[in-house]
This record gives C-alpha cells, structure tokens and sequence, in this order.
C-alpha cells in the first residue's frame, strides 16, 4: 500500500492511529487540520501525483466535519482515476451516522473504543481493495490501448478498401460514351467498397463490339480480385475473337478458356458471367451466359430473355458450362 493518510483533530488520538498505521508497515501523513489536509490532497491531484491508498478520517471535526471531507476525498478519487479506501473513526456507533458516512463515499466505519482491535483488519481491506480497483485500472488502459489501435487500424484498412475501390472503379468504362458508334450508359453500385462484379466493353474491330458482365464468388477483397483477374484475361483474349470467323463459337471458345485458366486456381475462384457481341454494321447480337443471371435485350421493342444453361466459369468441367 503506498501510504495512508490519518486525520484526526484529538491530537492523542491522532498520534495512537498513526503509530498503529506504522507498525502495521504503512507510511503515514497524519494531520489535524481538515483544512490543510484537504489543501494537500487537492494539491496532489493538480501535479498529477497519486493519493494515499487510505484515509481515515475523524467524524467529528471543528471547521470541515469528516462526511465532508469524506466527499471532498472521494470526488479527488475519481478525479485522479485511483481508488481511495476511506474508513471514518467515530467516538460512537450511532447507526444515522453510520449510514451517512456511507452514503457519502466512505468505505468503512471504525468505532474509536475498538479500533485498536480491528485498525489492522481495515488497513487489510484496504490493501486489498485498492490493488484490485488498481488492477481493473490497469486493464481497462490496456483495453482502451487496443481499442484504439484497432479503431486505428480499422481507419487504416477503411481507406485502403476505400482506396481499392476507387482502383476497381477505375478499371470500369466511362459510365455512358460511345463505342464503334454504340451509345451506351451503365450504373454500377457495389454493397461493399470493393465488390466482385464487374463489366466492360471492348472493341473487337470496326462494327464489333464486345460486351461482358461478371459476378466473381464471395464478397470484398477476394471476390475483386478475382473480378480483375477475369477481366484481363478477357481483354487480353480480343485479338483471338477479332480473327474468328463465328461469334457464337468465339465466345464460346472464349469461355471455355476462362474455364480451363480458373479450374488451374482455388476452388472458391469461380464466378458466373455474361458474354456478347454486338455487331452494329449486320445488326447481329451473339451471347454465351455462364452460370449468370437471366439476361434481358431489348430490341425492335420488344423484350428477348437470355437464359443461362451452363455453369460457373472455373466451378464445373469445360463441358459443363456452356
């Protein structure tokens, strides 16, 4: 216990408390003025020093009686954000005091014609007490440490997904223009900050415009990643359906392809995807739909649905998906 603090105007009374406090093998302030006590502790506060473990304090004092100085005490407690085990000494065992005692802070009461007997058992107590208040301390500053360094590193991660996104988005086309004198517009709303659907347009030569939508398995980083991935391999694949002679069996080739380069990865590394080519000079759509969604065209007003009859690009056998 780092030290105790004896109050007590009787001046005999007060050297008998603080010779049992030392024996006891605690270090002692003992004072007879409230007043100064008080000024003292406030002082401690100020320069950031830690209170007395303890404080046993008189009840009855002239100037500043002990409930008082009981709450001045226990306000410095929580202000210095160390516990302070207060016992009040009192010449009588009258219960009302006993109870406002209490009720002002106090953590123990000590009848003056018996304290010798159980001064020991109190300063025990308050050993005890304090190291275990001392204790919680310690781990609610280690809980609030990591707590903020992982709000820090939270923020940190935030703004690296928030970063990605961008990057992923930056990987998309313009949300409207013009291409081999298409006009098209797009919307594209992740749940996430990064996402695992993504499509693009690519000329495929003059008149020739390939159009593909993904859906990558999974959510976030993963599923993006994996998103990007496709979406290479797809742009580097154009020159193949520019020389192709047949659309339909370009895209097909196409995504078997993709099959056979997902199959060689993890697993979970599939997604579903829809492929065409629109053909703007013969006014000819091809499309291959893998596993994806029902697709919708529109076309001479009236509304045509393009079903999926394959499977997942990188889930099934090459013969499976188409």
């Amino acid at each position: 216990m780092q030290g105790c603090l004896v109050l007590d105007d009787d001046t005999t009374a007060l050297a008998t408390f603080r010779m049992m406090v030392r024996r006891a093998g605690h270090d002692v302030l003992a004072y007879n003025d409230p007043v100064k006590a008080l000024e003292d502790l406030i002082a401690m506060v100020d320069n950031g020093d830690f209170l007395p473990d303890a404080v046993l304090t008189d009840q009855m004092m002239p100037g500043i009686d002990g409930m008082t100085v009981v709450r001045r005490v226990r306000e410095l407690s929580k202000q210095s954000g160390r516990y302070c085990y207060i016992v009040v000494i009192s010449g009588n065992d009258d219960h009302k005091m006993l109870k406002s005692g209490l009720a002002a802070g106090a953590d123990d009461y000590l009848i003056k014609a018996i304290a010798s007997g159980q001064l020991l058992v109190r300063l025990a107590s308050a050993k005890r007490i304090v190291e275990q208040e001392d204790q919680q301390l310690q781990q609610q500053k280690a809980l609030q440490q990591a707590l903020k360094e992982l709000r820090q590193a939270n923020q940190i991660m935030q703004h690296d997904l928030a970063r990605s996104g961008d990057l992923q988005r930056e990987q998309l086309p313009p949300a409207s223009g013009m291409i081999n004198g298409l006009n098209y517009a797009s919307v594209y709303e992740p749940c996430e900050a990064l996402g695992g659907d993504h499509f693009g347009l690519v000329s495929v030569d003059d008149g020739k415009t390939l159009i593909f939508l993904l859906d990558a398995a999974g959510h976030g980083v993963a599923a993006a990643l994996l998103a990007l991935q496709a979406n290479r391999q797809i742009q580097r694949s154009v020159t193949q359906l520019k020389d192709h002679a047949d659309p339909s069996q370009a895209l097909a080739e196409l995504a078997e392809h993709l099959n056979d380069v997902f199959q060689d990865e993890m697993v979970s590394s599939y997604f579903t995807m829809f492929c065409a080519i629109l053909d703007t000079k013969k006014q000819r759509f091809h499309a291959v739909s893998c596993g994806h969604p029902k697709s919708y065209l529109l076309a001479d007003n009236k509304v045509t649905a393009i079903d999926s009859d394959g499977g997942a690009i990188g889930l099934l056998p090459s013969e499976c998906i188409i």
